[in-house]
């Protein structure tokens, strides 16, 4: 029913309060006796809540209704704003109403809050740079070829899958994609960029910065100074959002076929623009393999470019094809030099049983 009943016994009153609020809310009861349905309400004492011209309660009667009134504010200069609920949102401000009169709202930055983010940022990156480091530099095992289907016939599953994981290892050694990948995605991280209109222009500026050389370490991962970085959190909040997320602008052409240069974004930005170029790569050497969908999930038209312009088809499987479609010549080839020699042989063969038929006739006219 969309109504709440409750009684006062120490005032002797009952309450009907919808379940929503505002405007659209409305309490009504009707009846099909009049009389018993008045005698009903007037013992219930119920009151509409509203004072008539001698400030007294103006009773509830049958099929009359009362219907609820939104919340209003004004919002820096904007009147009359309404709200079903006293729970309301506005410009990213969450607050609820419990009285009427002029308030004043102070929002500041939570400066611990955005550092917490940026740190996560720069721990997800680190361990990133971590993951292909390692994978550039493992150890490659040449004497651990791939395994036929008979020899697996021939060994245990563990054994199978200690040589595969030998066999595997190395596999992106010095991998140029991933390589340029991580080479453009630094570079993009120190390029200076006039495109932002906050306080900020490098990445240094806000306390971020590559660590120092250590021994055993590649190189590439970041540090923060933590002081320096919340400093200028508190100081530009927005400056620093537009520094990190500012959206990147792509390479265009005008009506006349002139390319219009695009602009960069972000650091996040960039970083992400440069992986989805690794990414691309990597999808037209290699194919998607059972990934489509996880590719999709970061970018969406991800591989398009590879259904439309490469038709699925990856420069390693037009590889294997042009091995097979050699293999196939090759095997044609060796058929036809197999039936070439076969011929040879054959007429050689049959020479020699005519010489040596001659050879014994020619003995018989001697030995006669």
């Amino acid at each position: 029913l969309g109504v709440r009943a409750s009684y006062d016994a120490g005032i002797g009153r009952f309450f009907l309060q919808t379940t929503e609020t505002g405007i659209n809310a409305k309490i009504q009861i009707t009846a099909t006796d009049s009389s018993d349905g008045e005698k009903f309400i007037n013992g219930l004492k119920l009151t509409t809540g509203e004072k008539d011209e001698n400030d007294k309660l103006i009773e509830y009667t049958i099929d009359s209704s009362i219907t609820g009134k939104n919340a209003k504010i004004d919002f820096n200069g904007a009147i009359d704003i309404g709200y079903e609920s006293n729970h309301i949102t506005i410009n990213g401000i969450t607050m609820d109403i419990i009285d009427t009169g002029d308030f004043t709202i102070t929002v500041a930055t939570d400066v611990d809050g955005v550092y917490e983010k940026i740190e996560k940022f720069v721990n997800d990156y680190n361990e990133l740079v971590d993951k292909t480091n390692k994978l550039l530099g493992e150890k490659r095992y040449r004497d651990y070829r791939p395994l036929t289907v008979e020899q697996k016939k021939a060994m245990e599953k563990g054994d199978i899958e200690l040589w595969e994981e030998k066999a595997k290892s190395g596999l992106l050694r010095n991998d140029d994609i991933i390589e340029r990948t991580m080479l453009n995605m630094r570079r993009s991280i120190y390029e200076l960029s006039d495109e932002f209109s906050g306080s900020y222009r490098l990445i240094t500026e806000i306390g971020i910065d590559t660590e120092k050389y250590s021994k055993g370490s590649a190189g590439g991962k970041l540090v923060i100074d933590e002081q320096k970085l919340k400093s200028a959190i508190a100081k530009d909040p927005e400056g620093i959002i537009e520094f990190l997320f500012k959206e990147s602008t792509p390479e265009t052409k005008d009506d006349e076929g002139n390319i219009i240069k695009g602009k960069p974004g972000g650091i996040v930005t960039r970083i992400y623009d440069n992986i989805m170029v690794g990414m691309e790569e990597i999808i037209k050497k290699s194919g998607t393999g059972e990934n489509a969908d996880l590719y999709r999930g970061v970018k969406s038209n991800i591989l398009l470019d590879f259904v439309t312009e490469h038709s699925s088809i990856s420069l390693i499987d037009k590889d294997v094809l042009q091995y097979n479609r050699t293999i196939d010549d090759l095997n044609t080839m060796l058929f036809r030099k197999e039936n070439y020699y076969y011929s040879k042989f054959t007429a050689m063969e049959k020479a020699i049983s005519r010489m040596n038929q001659q050879s014994m006739w020619l003995m018989q006219q001697f030995n006669g």
